[in-house]
């Protein structure tokens, strides 16, 4: 009975198996899951009944990225997002300054977050205290921007998708575009230059908050209805973080997780890594800039749209 109902409500066999590895670390049998999974199916219907101010909101924890917090929230207001869950993870710059006008607006809603590799536990506190609060939530970092790759709203296309708990987006990996130096200007004009499509990267999730049940890491999710599908809608793996980069994506997430030379090493070697706390020798920073830095594809238009509306916004 047991595997007969668990292959008719997970008939994917990897998203089978996480759950089952749920169950066991929770001591749940089966009718356990099946009230867990019609409580949620049943809150998400009542949720979608209302008419609920935001649609589509982003959550993401931050350390010190008053310098760059801005721009990624202007980016991300145009893009169509409705609100913003930031996380401070002790931050020592001036980010809570930055963020004070929004925070006033109603924008953002702002969360002292200490500790370290506290990342999922971020998100898990967002969800769970929002889930009610929005339909979508975009886990993403403040180094993550997403883009439509072809005409078309983030908004309209996951309206078309409200049958399903996520949106797995990947990342395409922009490099420092010969950058060495720190400048002036906005990332997203600065860095245009990335990785080839077929460079094997990572995902990351647009989620319907009320049907998440848990993190395999910050990249992958499990939840109690179906399962997370990209663009194309097929249905993402739960076994598998690595992807390639944004191959006939409708939309994409540019991760500008370089920057310049400068920018990168002052980084990596100053601050533990977010999902895991651990602090990375100056050797293996190396190592990881070399293999990061994508830049392939050059002077990639793509943000062109954004960049002229970012400035006539900002004056």
């Amino acid at each position: 009975m047991k595997q007969f109902l668990l292959k008719s409500l997970f008939p994917q066999e990897n998203y089978r198996v996480c759950i089952e590895r749920y169950m066991r670390l929770h001591r749940l049998d089966i009718w356990n899951l099946l009230k867990i999974r019609r409580s949620a199916v049943k809150s998400d219907k009542l949720f979608k009944k209302k008419n609920c101010k935001n649609y589509l909101s982003v959550c993401a924890i931050a350390k010190d990225e008053g310098e760059y917090i801005k721009e990624w929230l202007d980016y991300h207001i145009l893009f169509g997002v409705d609100k913003f869950y930031l996380y401070d993870n002790e931050s020592t710059d001036n980010m809570a300054e930055v963020l004070k006008p929004y925070i006033d607006r109603g924008i953002v809603d702002y969360t002292v977050f200490p500790g370290q590799a506290v990342q999922m536990k971020a998100y898990e506190d967002c969800i769970q205290k929002h889930k009610n609060d929005t339909h979508w939530i975009a886990l993403i970092d403040l180094d993550e921007f997403i883009v439509d790759t072809e005409p078309g709203d983030i908004k309209s296309f996951l309206k078309t998708i409200e049958r399903f708990p996520a949106l797995q987006l990947s990342w395409m990996i922009y490099g420092d575009s010969g950058h060495k130096k720190k400048t002036k200007g906005m990332v997203i004009e600065k860095f245009k230059s990335h990785a080839l499509p077929q460079h094997e990267t990572y995902p990351k999730l647009i989620i319907n908050p009320r049907l998440f049940l848990y993190f395999v890491d910050c990249h992958i999710a499990v939840f109690v209805d179906k399962y997370a599908v990209n663009t194309r809608l097929e249905a993402a793996d739960p076994f598998s973080a690595k992807m390639p980069c944004a191959i006939n994506d409708k939309f994409r997430i540019n991760h500008y997780t370089i920057k310049s030379f400068d920018e990168y090493m002052e980084r990596r070697t100053t601050r533990p890594i977010a999902f895991d706390g651990v602090m990375v020798p100056r050797e293996k920073v190396l190592e990881n800039y070399a293999y990061w830095n994508r830049n392939e594809v050059k002077n990639d238009p793509i943000m062109d749209k954004y960049i002229q509306k970012l400035k006539e916004k900002t004056g």
